[in-house]
């Protein structure tokens, strides 16, 4: 079963021989390894072909820049194996990675098999995120899964996991956006019929300063998240699923509340809209779908906005 793996890659010299290493390097062998070049001014395009001419199984692919999405969308698109996983070009996986993951969907008949992460940083590694003790977990209950809220619910990012290409069919991620898996996963899993999660630390995030997640919140980041929990919203209401469309009401209000109460780089007028967002994405969920959890830090948060706002007026 030929699983294609497809690596974005902009401005990344510094890092990208480890990455490709790593998955040159896969125990598992049957791959084509498509690059994505999305118009980088450094010498990763450069590395991307020396890359193709020393290994058969490596494509590359040259673009304009477009951003994250539109990368992974190129890749897709050329993209001819039964499976698919996504590596980002500055993170680095483990030489079982894809054989683990590929093994969990053959054996369990599993759309969607994910595995832990750490996160390292100038040679710190982190413990494995979200860890549970269970070697292997398999669900087949997708709604509860989606709507779960502890340790061990699907992450949202895509690259811990590997896809049946038929699940994904001609889904893409949405251009332009920040926070772009927001937009993808939860659809996608909910589209699938079987996930299974590996309780084993395949791949390893490189956490940088300059790296859009580890940087500073910006209005983007902020405008393109709040678009990700209204559209989730939306597709989950549109398609009758009241119960997940409720959870994302309870997520939207939870994280919307924590900006407002504690986002000093919003203005004041954009943190009073939020916040009134926040209120009616709780007041239109029902108390039965949410998380005790979520409801009790929503309402803190709010308290915390409006005490926030009264001390203002006062000065």
């Amino acid at each position: 079963m030929m699983v294609s793996v497809i690596i974005p890659v902009y401005n990344v010299s510094e890092y990208l021989e480890q990455c490709l290493n790593s998955v040159i390097g896969q125990s598992y062998t049957d791959l084509e390894i498509i690059l994505v070049d999305d118009g980088s001014t450094d010498d990763s395009g450069e590395i991307c072909e020396k890359y193709a001419k020393s290994d058969e199984r490596v494509r590359v692919f040259h673009k304009e820049n477009g951003g994250l999405s539109s990368a992974r969308n190129c890749g897709l698109k050329q993209a001819n194996g039964e499976c698919v996983v996504f590596i980002d070009s500055d993170d680095y996986v483990d030489a079982d990675y894809v054989k683990t993951l590929i093994d969990c969907v053959v054996k369990y008949d599993a759309d969607i098999c994910e595995c832990e992460y750490v996160k390292f940083c100038e040679g710190r590694v982190s413990e494995p995120v979200n860890h549970v003790k269970k070697s292997v977990t398999v669900r087949d209950d997708i709604k509860k899964l989606l709507t779960d809220s502890g340790k061990g619910k699907p992450l949202v990012v895509v690259w811990n996991k590997i896809y049946k290409r038929d699940l994904l069919g001609s889904t893409l991620f949405e251009e332009g956006r920040l926070h772009e898996d927001e937009f993808f996963t939860y659809k996608t899993l909910y589209g699938c019929k079987r996930y299974v999660r590996v309780n084993k630390p395949l791949y390893f995030y490189r956490q940088r300063s300059g790296s859009i997640m580890n940087g500073s919140k910006s209005m983007k980041s902020f405008a393109d998240m709040r678009d990700a929990f209204r559209s989730n919203v939306d597709y989950f209401t549109e398609i009758g699923d009241k119960r997940v469309a409720d959870y994302f009401r309870c997520r939207a209000a939870l994280t919307l509340s924590g900006y407002a109460a504690n986002k000093d780089f919003l203005p004041a007028e954009l943190r009073d809209e939020v916040a009134a967002e926040a209120r009616k994405y709780r007041k239109e969920a029902k108390m039965r779908h949410c998380p005790l959890k979520y409801r009790a830090k929503t309402a803190y948060n709010l308290l915390k906005y409006k005490l926030k706002r009264m001390k203002n007026s006062d000065t």
